[in-house]
C-alpha cells in the first residue's frame, strides 16, 4: 500500500486529466489539511476511516473533466502594437448567392432539386411527344398523289427537316422523294436548313425554337410538292 501511495505521490501530476488514484490522493490530502486546521493537530483520530470516494462530493466530475488550458505561444519577437487581423479567405463563386453573400445550404439544395426536376420534366415531355407522334399515321396516306417526273435537281439547295407527322407520306417516303429530286433531308436544324416540314402532330420544342431563331420556313408537305411542280411546268 505504501509503495502504491508513493507511486501516486511521485507520479506525473502535470498530465491531464488526473487519474482516479491521483484524485483520491489529492482529496485525502485536502481532508488532512482541513483536519489540522479544525483541530490544531492530527492527533490519534487521524487517519479517519477511508470512505468510498465520491467525486461529486468534492466538486469533481470524472467523465467531463475540463480540458487543460491551451498553451499560449510566445510573441516576444513581435513588436507591441495593434493586433494583426487575418483576412478571411473569399468564398468560391459556387458558394455565393445571387447577391454575392454566402449561399444558404438549404437554398442551394432547393435550387439544385428544382433544376433536376425541371430537367426531368423536359425529358419526360420530349419522351411522350415522340411517342404521341409515332402513334399517329398520315391521315391521307394513299389518297394524295405526289408529283412525278421533273428534273432530278428540282430540289437542289433544299435542306429540310421533318417533324411530327406528314399528311400523306411517311418520313421514309418523304426522304426518298426529296433525295430523288436533288434535295437533302437532315435530322436536326442547322444553319443550312431551309424548311421544316410538318402537317400533323407536334413539333419538337428545340427544333421549333431553332427555326424561329434562324428564320427557317415551317411548311407542310404540299409546299415541297409545289417546288417540284414549278420545275416540271
Amino acid at each position: 500500500k505504501a509503495s502504491a501511495e508513493s507511486k501516486v505521490r511521485m507520479g506525473d501530476w502535470s498530465a491531464w486529466p488526473l487519474s482516479k488514484d491521483q484524485i483520491r490522493y489529492a482529496a485525502r490530502d485536502a481532508e488532512a489539511s482541513y483536519w489540522v486546521f479544525a483541530n490544531g493537530t492530527l492527533g490519534s483520530a487521524w487517519p479517519v476511516p477511508p470512505a468510498p470516494f465520491c467525486p461529486s462530493a468534492h466538486g469533481l466530475e470524472l467523465r467531463d473533466a475540463p480540458a487543460p488550458p491551451a498553451k499560449q505561444e510566445s510573441c516576444s519577437d513581435e513588436k507591441p502594437g495593434k493586433p494583426k487581423l487575418k483576412r478571411a479567405a473569399s468564398a468560391p463563386a459556387s458558394a455565393l448567392g445571387s447577391s454575392g453573400d454566402p449561399a444558404d445550404p438549404e437554398e442551394a439544395s432547393e435550387a439544385a432539386q428544382a433544376a433536376q426536376a425541371a430537367k426531368k420534366a423536359k425529358a419526360n415531355a420530349s419522351f411522350f411527344l415522340m411517342h404521341r407522334n409515332k402513334s399517329l399515321k398520315p391521315p391521307n396516306a394513299g389518297l394524295k398523289e405526289a408529283p412525278r417526273g421533273g428534273p432530278l435537281d428540282a430540289l437542289r439547295g433544299v435542306v429540310l427537316v421533318v417533324s411530327g407527322v406528314l399528311d400523306s407520306m411517311s418520313r421514309e417516303e418523304m426522304t426518298d422523294f426529296v433525295q430523288s429530286h436533288g434535295g437533302t433531308v437532315a435530322k436536326g436544324v442547322t444553319k443550312k436548313t431551309t424548311h421544316l416540314v410538318n402537317d400533323h402532330g407536334e413539333i419538337g420544342p428545340a427544333k421549333l425554337a431553332k427555326c424561329q431563331a434562324q428564320g427557317v420556313k415551317i411548311v407542310g408537305e404540299d409546299a415541297i410538292f409545289d417546288l417540284v411542280r414549278e420545275k416540271i411546268e
